[in-house]
Order: structure tokens, then C-alpha cells, then sequence
């Protein structure tokens, strides 16, 4: 009880869809972005943004089953890492992150990890689609 409370708190199973749908999604954005600024016939996309809103919306339908797999996850995962806590120790940590301090932080752990993790997908995508002696010289 106490583990998937500190999931619930800090919105980890959240973070872990989201992080999967915005990294899908990025790498595609990167991938044709890359493409489509290069050797590309005239007027010929690898996605359209309506391909993208599209893959989007499909991945969204996905996510409540996406967080119940990553919530399962999670919970094998946190009893690994919290195995040397005590209940006591645990329901500190869980006083903590019901409190301000701790609302605060799972929300911008939350946003920073997505945005950065977006932000490599995104990397990936425009590298993933470059001649491999161009991604060496970067």
C-alpha cells in the first residue's frame, strides 16, 4: 500500500506514459524533419501533421492501459528501491511528498524529465535519419 502510494504521489506512472508517448512521437517529428529538409521529392512528407496528430491520438487512447503496464512495472521497481526503508522511514517519504514541498517537486521532476527526455527523442529522430559519417563529425 505504502508504494503505490508513492507512485500516486509522485505521478510516476503519469510520467512514464507520458514520457512514452511524447518520446514516440518526438522521434517521429525529428525523423521527418530531418528528411523533409533534405532529399525529399517536392511535396513528399514522411509524416503530415495530420499523420502525427493521428499516431497521437492513438498512442492517447492507449495510455490508460500504457499506465496500468507502467504502474505494475513501477511497483516491482520501488520495491527494489525502497527495500532498505522501514514503514516508518516510507511513511516519512510519503508525509513528505503529500505536503507542498513534495507536491511541488513530483510536479516539476514531472515536467523537467518529460522535457528533457522529449527534447533527446527529438535529437535522436534528426540523428537517426542522418548519413552515419555526418553523426560521427556532431
Amino acid at each position: 500500500a505504502q508504494l503505490q502510494r508513492i507512485i500516486d504521489l509522485t505521478q510516476a506512472a503519469e510520467l512514464a506514459t507520458r514520457v512514452a508517448i511524447n518520446t514516440t512521437i518526438a522521434i517521429q517529428v525529428g525523423a521527418s524533419t530531418s528528411l523533409n529538409t533534405r532529399a525529399q521529392p517536392k511535396g513528399e512528407r514522411l509524416w503530415t501533421i495530420a499523420q502525427l496528430q493521428s499516431l497521437r491520438e492513438a498512442l492517447d487512447r492507449e495510455a490508460p492501459a500504457m499506465k496500468r503496464a507502467a504502474n505494475d512495472l513501477l511497483l516491482a521497481n520501488f520495491a527494489l528501491t525502497y527495500a532498505a526503508f522501514n514503514d516508518a522511514e516510507l511513511q516519512r517519504y510519503i508525509t513528505f511528498l503529500s505536503g507542498p514541498s513534495g507536491r511541488h517537486f513530483s510536479a516539476v521532476a514531472l515536467e523537467a524529465l518529460d522535457g528533457v527526455l522529449t527534447q533527446a527523442a527529438l535529437q535522436f529522430g534528426r540523428l537517426l535519419t542522418q548519413p552515419a559519417n555526418a553523426v560521427a563529425r556532431i
